[in-house]
C-alpha cells in the first residue's frame, strides 16, 4: 500500500475502486473465458439441486410448501457460511472475491449459441435450432415454429443476462460477495424447483418469492437504465403491462425498445401456460436476435456507471 501511496496511486486501494475493478474484471473474464455448465461450480450446484428436487418429487408426489425453503436452508446457507468463513482467513481476499464474482455471473457461454441458432434458422434447419436451444430453456421446443424458436431464444438471452449478471452485480456492489452468492445459489435452486413444473407448483413458490425479493429493486434500476435511451417507449410499455414482475418489467422495456413482442403461450411439461404479452405490438423477427447483444452491452455499461455511483455511496 505504501508503494501505491508513494506513486500517487493510493486511490486504487479505496473500497469503491476495488469493488468496481472486481466487477469489471469479472465481466471481462466471463466474456473471454466462459465455462461449460458441467465443469462450473455453479453448474455443479445446480446438478445437485436438480437431483435433490427429483428425490423430493419421488418421495412426495406434490411436495409441501416448506420443502423448497428447507432445501434452501440446508444447501445455500451452509455453502455461503463456509465460503464467508474461508474469506476471513484469506490473505488475498480481494482476488478471491473477484474470482467468486466471475463464477457467480456465469452464463455458461449462452450468448455464443446465438450465431448457431440464427444460422440454422436462416438455412431452414428448424430441428437443429430446436436441439441447440432445448438444453437452455425449460419450455418444450419440439413444436416451436421458426419464429417461436427465435422468440424463445431472445427471451432466454434477455432474462439470463438480467437474472444471472445484472442482479448479481448489484448485490455484490451493495453488500459484497456473500450477498451475491446467496442470490445466485438461490436462483439456481429456484430453477431446480421451478413452479412451471407441475410437481413443484407449491414447493417452489417460496423460492420464487425469495428470488424476486432480490430481483425487484434491480429490475427497477435496470429499467431506468433502459429508459434513459428510450424514455417514451419504456413508459408506453410499462403503462400497458398487465402482470408486473421483475422479468416482465425487463422484457417489456427491451421488447419495446427493439420493436418486438415477448411472452404469450408456451408449453411446460406438456401443459400450455399463457402469459400476458408485453413489449411492442409487432411480432419478433429473426433479425431482432442480432439487436439484443448490442443493446445489452449498452445497458450493461450504463448499469456499471450507476454501480460506480452506488459504490461511492455505500463504501
Amino acid at each position: 500500500m505504501s508503494a501505491l501511496s508513494d506513486g500517487g496511486l493510493a486511490w486504487l486501494t479505496q473500497p469503491w475502486v476495488v469493488t468496481i475493478l472486481c466487477v469489471m474484471s469479472a465481466v471481462v473474464m466471463e466474456r473471454l473465458l466462459p465455462l461449460r455448465r458441467v465443469s462450473h461450480p455453479i453448474g455443479i450446484f445446480f446438478i445437485i439441486a436438480h437431483q435433490m428436487s427429483l428425490a423430493v418429487a419421488k418421495v412426495h408426489h406434490k411436495p409441501a410448501l416448506w420443502m423448497g425453503v428447507f432445501c434452501w436452508l440446508i444447501l445455500v446457507l451452509p455453502i455461503v457460511a463456509i465460503i464467508a468463513f474461508l474469506l476471513q482467513l484469506a490473505e488475498y481476499r480481494v482476488l478471491l472475491e473477484g474470482i467468486l464474482l466471475w463464477l457467480c455471473i456465469a452464463q455458461f457461454g449462452v450468448s455464443n449459441i446465438t450465431k448457431r441458432v440464427y444460422g440454422y434458422l436462416l438455412r431452414d434447419k428448424k430441428q437443429l435450432a430446436r436441439d441447440t436451444l432445448a438444453p437452455y430453456v425449460l419450455r418444450e421446443t419440439n413444436t416451436l415454429s421458426p419464429l417461436g424458436i427465435a422468440k424463445t431464444h431472445a427471451e432466454m438471452l434477455i432474462l439470463r443476462h438480467f437474472q444471472q449478471v445484472i442482479v448479481t452485480i448489484f448485490w455484490f456492489v451493495l453488500f459484497g460477495i456473500e450477498a451475491a452468492l446467496v442470490y445466485r445459489l438461490t436462483l439456481e435452486l429456484q430453477q431446480a424447483f421451478n413452479t412451471k413444473k407441475i410437481e413443484f407448483k407449491e414447493a417452489g413458490i417460496l423460492l420464487l418469492w425469495i428470488s424476486r425479493f432480490f430481483q425487484w429493486p434491480v429490475a427497477a434500476l435496470y429499467t431506468f437504465c433502459i429508459w434513459l435511451f428510450h424514455p417514451q417507449k419504456v413508459w408506453q410499455a410499462l403503462a400497458v403491462l398487465a402482470h408486473k414482475n421483475p422479468s416482465n418489467l425487463v422484457l417489456a422495456s427491451i421488447g419495446k425498445s427493439i420493436g418486438c413482442q415477448f411472452c404469450g403461450p408456451a408449453i411446460y411439461s406438456g401443459k400450455k401456460i399463457r402469459t400476458a404479452k408485453c413489449g411492442d405490438v409487432f411480432p419478433l423477427k429473426l433479425d431482432h436476435l442480432r439487436l439484443i447483444k448490442p443493446q445489452q452491452n449498452l445497458y450493461l455499461s450504463t448499469f456499471l456507471i450507476v454501480c460506480i455511483a452506488l459504490a461511492l455511496v455505500v463504501h
